[in-house]
C-alpha cells in the first residue's frame, strides 16, 4: 500500500537534521557530556561550549550574548514571555496579537483572557498580511504586549515586523511609556529572512531548532537588554536564574550551528526553492485549474505553498497522499492536535469553513527535486479526479 521512498513536503512541521549539525553535536553526547553548571574541569569545558554557542546565536541576531536565553523550543519561549511579563502586573491589562499566531501564543492569551485580561486580535488582509496601521489602531494606554509572528507557519506570509515595530515605538514616545513591548515568533523565519534585531526593533524574539534543519527540543529566546520578565521554570538557577534546568548542550550547539548554516546559505537556498515552488504551482494549476492559492505569493517563504481544493477535505487528501508516499499537511501540526476544525489562519483570510478545510500545505526543503514535485502533482490530480468523478461527499465543517 505504501511507497518505500517518502517524498517529504512537510518541513514547516519539522525539518530533517542537517548532517553538518549532527557532526557538530556528536562530541557533546559522549566526550563533552558534563553539566555546564559544574565547577570541575569537565564542567568548565562544557560551559565554554555553551557560551560559545550563545555568542553564535547572538551574532546571528546582531544581539549581545547576555540577551540570549536557551529553552526547550518555541512553545516554551512564547509561553515564558507571555506569562513572565503579565505576572508583573497587579491587575489585568491589555494584549494585542494577530489572528495568524501559533497556538503557543493564542492559547496562553486565551487563558489570560479568562483571568480578566483584555484581548484584541488583529485580522490580516485577504493576502494574509498584518498592516501596521491595524496594529496602531488596536493600541491602548493599558496595552502591555503586542505579538505578531515574523512568518506564518501555515501560509508562509512574511510580516512587516520592522514597520510594526516603528508603529509601537511611535506610540511609546507619544505616550512616554515603556509599553507595549513587542514579541515576534520567528521560528519559521531563519531559512529565508534576515533577523537582525536592531533593524527589526523587537523586544522579544523566539527561535526553534526543529524548523531550520536543527535538533528538536531546543530553542532560543532573545530578550532585549534591560527588560525583565519573571521565570517560568524555577530550580537550579541556570540562564542567569531565569530558566532553570540542566542545559541541553548538544541541542544548543546544534541550534547555533543550524543558524550559522542558514545565514550562510539563505540566499542560494531561497532562489532554489522559489524556482521549485513556482514550478510546482504551475504543474498543479495545469492539472487542477480550480485550486486556490492561500496567502500572498510575493511576501512569502519560498518553501511554502498553501492551497485549497473546493469540495474536498484536506485531511482526507493528506491520508491519500501518504498512502502514495507523499508527506504534506492540512495545516499546522500543532493545531491539528487541538482542533480538528478548519484552520483559524485561513478563516482569518476570509475563507469559508469548508474552503479552509479543503486546504493542503506543502513545504519544501533543500533535498526536494522537480521529479518529486511532478510526481506529487500528478498523484494529487489523480486522487482529486477519483473523488470528483465518483461524486463522493465530504463532511461539512462547522
Amino acid at each position: 500500500m505504501f511507497r518505500q521512498k517518502v517524498i517529504y513536503l512537510d518541513t514547516a512541521s519539522a525539518t530533517p537534521l542537517e548532517p553538518r549539525v549532527w557532526l557538530a553535536m556528536k562530541p557533546y553526547f559522549r566526550r563533552v557530556f558534563a553539566n555546564p553548571a559544574s565547577l570541575h574541569r569537565s564542567g568548565l569545558v562544557a560551559a565554554t561550549a555553551l557560551e560559545s554557542a550563545r555568542k553564535d546565536v547572538a551574532n546571528y541576531l546582531s544581539a549581545q550574548p547576555d540577551e540570549i536565553f536557551f529553552t526547550s523550543g518555541g512553545t516554551e519561549s512564547l509561553n515564558w514571555v507571555i506569562f513572565g511579563l503579565t505576572r508583573q502586573f497587579s491587575s489585568p491589562q491589555h494584549l494585542v496579537l494577530s489572528a495568524l499566531e501559533h497556538e503557543a501564543v493564542l492559547a496562553p492569551c486565551r487563558y489570560l483572557e479568562k483571568q480578566g485580561w483584555q484581548l484584541t486580535i488583529v485580522e490580516p488582509d485577504k493576502n494574509g498580511l498584518i498592516k501596521p496601521s491595524a496594529i496602531a489602531a488596536a493600541l491602548r494606554p493599558e496595552t502591555v504586549l503586542v505579538a505578531v509572528m515574523a512568518v506564518n507557519n501555515e501560509i508562509g506570509t512574511i510580516q512587516p515586523i520592522h514597520d510594526i515595530a516603528k508603529v509601537i515605538r511611535t506610540w511609546r514616545n507619544k505616550h512616554q511609556s515603556e509599553t507595549p513591548y513587542f514579541l515576534t515568533d520567528a521560528c519559521q523565519a531563519p531559512r529565508a529572512v534576515e533577523l537582525a534585531v536592531p533593524y527589526l526593533g523587537v523586544d522579544f524574539l523566539v527561535l526553534n531548532g526543529s524548523k531550520i534543519y536543527g535538533p528538536k527540543g531546543v530553542g532560543a529566546l532573545f530578550i532585549c537588554r534591560g527588560l525583565k520578565i519573571d521565570p517560568l521554570l524555577f530550580g537550579g538557577g541556570q540562564e542567569k536564574g531565569l530558566r532553570s534546568g540542566t542545559s541541553n548542550l548538544p541541542g544548543i550547539v546544534g541550534l547555533a550551528t543550524a543558524l550559522k548554516i542558514c545565514q550562510k546559505e539563505r540566499e542560494p537556498e531561497t532562489k532554489h526553492l522559489q524556482v521549485l515552488r513556482d514550478y510546482f504551482l504551475a504543474e498543479l494549476k495545469s492539472l487542477i485549474p480550480d485550486l486556490i492559492v492561500n496567502g500572498d505569493l510575493v511576501s512569502r517563504l519560498p518553501s511554502n505553498l498553501n492551497l485549497s481544493f473546493p469540495g474536498l477535505l484536506g485531511e482526507q487528501l493528506v491520508i491519500e497522499l501518504s498512502a502514495k508516499g507523499i508527506a504534506c499537511s492540512a495545516g499546522s501540526a500543532c493545531s491539528s492536535l487541538v482542533d480538528k476544525g478548519a484552520s483559524g489562519t485561513l478563516l482569518a483570510l476570509g475563507l469559508s469553513p469548508d474552503l479552509a478545510a479543503s486546504s493542503l500545505r506543502f513545504s519544501l526543503d533543500r533535498s526536494t527535486s522537480k521529479s518529486d514535485l511532478k510526481f506529487t502533482a500528478s498523484t494529487l490530480a489523480t486522487i482529486i479526479a477519483k473523488y470528483r468523478q465518483n461524486k463522493l461527499d465530504f463532511p461539512t465543517v462547522v
